[in-house]
């Protein structure tokens, strides 16, 4: 594993101890602590080392070691402050500024990253963060760089107008300090330099002062090195004219398996991916106990569920337009808003199977899928992705086939592509069935249904809605209608080397893609059966679209753009 560290950090490798002894190369370079981090079936001691800023590189989990172990995982906690020994000036910046010197990743952290000064307390970018101070979208257009060195390292020099510090004293003696959110005849809201609001009833206001200072915090000049600060001007001026990231993180607790828990650092994990290309990127991976936040310009546009006590297998859920309409229903759905029929076997986006080996693992009954781990996780200018494996047990917990599954998301203008590459196999033999309910299944957002809503369902052979479609065999589907205006939707691909697809096509809202033979009496006696040492591959793409027109969205070239992806 390879990686580039945007701050000098603590590194924390937690090995699996059934491997008896950590590898040389850990041994060597890592002090282990007392610190252990519990997953599912594994215990692993964590090691930690002090890095500094720059390409990091970690050497296999079975060096010098003979045990069976899974792979070990990496923690990061980052020094985004490093106070110095003397205050920044505001020359020694802009010479820095005026040769090209700052970095927008490191600048995007200081700004948003709570160990840094966290200036997204007050003031919003990229859809993140607070608006209670001065918007700076467009920062560049108003400011240079000399005024915005200015404004950072003296925040009183020059206020905007509106934007002054009040001091409130109540009749209890308490003292609020910080901007006026909103103020009405009966309640004044003020919001805090950390960005929490505290509202005050204006019958208990004894004293109310404004201050010749700004409500920004002074002092950054102590806590941040002339470069820090030269990287916040790059940042402000980039986000502030484009509005869009230029260097791709990943943001995560950890990287952890079922239900691991430890006493592990606090702050966020902020990793640039160790990559030459310098182009415009937005995609952030938040990995969290239970699953995956998939964010992109600040938007979360997905959630990955790798275990929910409702549904016994995983999936996604809240899968939404890069604008933030939503195209999967609302998960779990909310009465009075959404069908409540199905709530758990249809969750969002999944596969799933209501016959293998038997086993119903579609109703959420008998057999569950248990999470082993993530793999391969990555971030790079275009795409971002990761690696989870499964393991699909029966009602005894015996261990019927694994499963590992690849996810990528890739940016393009009509959306954003989801590529979804799964294979199944295991150490016997193994079978899937006959049933409607077998395979890739989704569930549209409710204004989206044909039903009773605005969607209608198109077929790669020109079949329209479930009349059409059903049991029919396709390249693609696309399941769409306008909301607010916009042709939103969401299209479903058959990948290189999967057998015929054919769809269980529903006009209230539901679509399986499925790769087993059509649901019908002279088929259910069927079995695809995986033999010793085989495989069942499948792969998918998922085109999540968004327009102004229906007829700026052409599903076969978004179809003929996914073949070509694969081929890369």
């Amino acid at each position: 594993m390879q990686f580039e560290l945007l701050f000098p950090s603590t590194v924390f490798v937690a090995d699996d101890t059934r491997g008896e002894k950590a590898p040389g190369w850990l041994s060597a370079s890592f002090t282990a602590s007392d610190m252990f981090l519990q997953t599912q079936d594994s215990r692993h001691r964590l090691y930690a080392a002090e890095m500094p800023a720059g390409l990091v590189k970690l050497g296999s989990n079975k060096e010098g070691v003979q045990a069976s172990k899974s792979g070990y995982i990496v923690i990061i906690q980052p020094q985004l402050l490093q106070p110095g020994v003397k205050t920044t000036q505001n020359q020694e910046v802009l010479l820095l500024v005026e040769k090209g010197q700052g970095d927008i990743a490191r600048g995007r952290a200081l700004f948003h990253h709570p160990g840094g000064v966290r200036c997204s307390a007050c003031h919003r970018l990229e859809q993140q963060g607070n608006a209670f101070a001065p918007d700076l979208k467009d920062i560049s257009t108003r400011a240079d760089a000399e005024m915005i060195i200015r404004s950072i390292l003296e925040p009183s020099a020059e206020i905007t107008e509106g934007f002054v510090s009040l001091t409130i004293e109540t009749k209890e003696g308490e003292i609020h300090e910080g901007l006026i959110v909103s103020e009405s005849g009966r309640v004044l809201t003020l919001a805090n330099p950390s960005g929490q609001t505290v509202d005050i009833l204006r019958t208990d206001i004894a004293k109310r002062e404004s201050s010749e200072s700004s409500a920004m915090p002074g002092g950054l000049g102590d806590v941040l090195s002339p470069l820090q600060v030269a990287d916040l001007v790059a940042y402000l001026k980039h986000e502030g004219s484009h509005g869009s990231h230029q260097e791709s993180l990943v943001s995560s607790r950890s990287v952890l398996s079922g239900d691991a828990t430890a006493n592990l650092p606090s702050n966020d994990q902020v990793i640039r991916t160790s990559t030459e290309n310098t182009r415009p990127a937005a995609l952030e991976l938040n990995f969290l106990s239970d699953g995956v936040d998939v964010h992109l310009n600040g938007q979360t546009i997905a959630r990955f569920y790798h275990q929910h006590p409702e549904v016994h297998r995983p999936f996604w859920a809240h899968i939404k337009t890069p604008s933030g309409r939503q195209v999967t229903r609302r998960y779990p759905p909310i009465e009075g808003l959404d069908s409540m029929d199905h709530p758990h076997m249809h969750p969002g986006l999944a596969l799933g199977y209501a016959v293998l080996n038997d086993i119903n693992f579609w109703h959420n009954r008998e057999g569950r899928v248990a999470h082993k781990g993530y793999d391969d996780v990555y971030v790079n200018a275009d795409n971002a992705g990761f690696s989870v494996s499964q393991s699909y047990l029966d009602a005894e917990g015996a261990e019927i086939c694994e499963e590992v599954t690849h996810y990528s998301f890739q940016p393009n203008v009509d959306g954003y592509l989801l590529m979804w590459d799964t294979r199944y196999a295991s150490e016997d033999e193994f079978y899937f069935g006959v049933k409607e309910e077998m395979g890739l299944a989704l569930r549209v957002a409710t204004p989206l249904v044909v039903k009773s809503g605005s969607g209608r369902i198109l077929a790669s052979h020109g079949g329209i809605n479930e009349s059409g479609t059903w049991g029919k065999i396709a390249d693609w589907w696309d399941y769409a209608g306008v909301v607010d205006r916009h042709f939103i939707g969401i299209q479903l691909m058959s990948g290189p080397g999967n057998p015929d697809i054919w769809s269980h096509s529903r006009d209230y809202g539901v679509l399986v893609a499925n790769p087993f033979p059509v649901d019908i009496k002279p088929n259910r006696d069927h079995q695809t059966i995986i033999k010793r040492g085989s495989s069942l591959r499948l792969r998918f793409g998922i085109q999540i679209h968004e327009h102004g027109q229906v007829e700026d969205f052409q599903p076969e070239m978004a179809y003929q753009r996914y073949l070509n992806a694969m081929l890369r």
